[in-house]
């Protein structure tokens, strides 16, 4: 399902820039910019992106650490609203890690697993709206989008983005929940 996703562009409108990563942050992100095939995913990705991560502050959103099957899912992290209760359907954009070792990028294991992780929790929401994830080594990223009934899902996604995987993330971090998917119920107070 991966493979025979349409290639669209980025569908993300372009807003104004609330947030920036620290100066340290993107020192991270520039420490892997240079793909590396000794760079693992549970030993350099994950605890990197998680203290990347965890550095940042935003009205709306939160990263939530969920690699260990929150909800029967396997994404590294899922992006929700923040001040509200981890659920389905306050999710923005899930988020699966992977290593700087595959050639082939994403390999057929992490295709097969990101697209199930999608469409397990597109199914959890009901089908409604859209969702939205990416797929990124820390220097490589594909953005997925998936709509539709979950008995016959309608996807999307990205060529694979080389050397802005941390742009692509400031941009996703940055959106309006409405940007990531149209299930949101948002009043007014929750983006002032």
């Amino acid at each position: 399902m991966f493979d025979r996703a349409t290639i669209v562009t980025d569908w993300l409108p372009t807003r104004a820039s609330i947030h920036t990563w620290s100066p340290a942050s993107q020192s991270s992100w520039n420490l892997l910019r240079s793909r590396d095939p000794k760079l693992h995913e549970t030993s350099t990705i994950h605890p990197t992106f998680k203290k990347i991560v965890d550095s940042i502050t935003s009205e709306v959103w939160e990263f939530n650490d969920t690699h260990n099957g929150w909800e029967r899912t396997t994404q590294d992290f899922v992006l929700s609203m923040k001040g509200r209760v981890l659920t389905p359907c306050n999710i923005g954009c899930l988020v699966e890690l992977t290593g700087q070792s595959e050639a082939h990028y994403p390999d057929i294991g992490h295709k097969a697993k990101f697209v199930r992780d999608m469409l397990r929790m597109h199914a959890l929401r009901g089908g409604h709206g859209s969702l939205c994830g990416i797929i990124t080594d820390m220097t490589r990223v594909v953005m997925m989008r998936i709509s539709g009934p979950p008995e016959a899902p309608i996807l999307w996604r990205t060529c694979i983005y080389e050397g802005s995987a941390d742009a692509t993330v400031l941009r996703i971090l940055n959106s309006l929940p409405t940007d990531l998917g149209t299930y949101f119920k948002i009043n007014k107070l929750t983006l002032m």
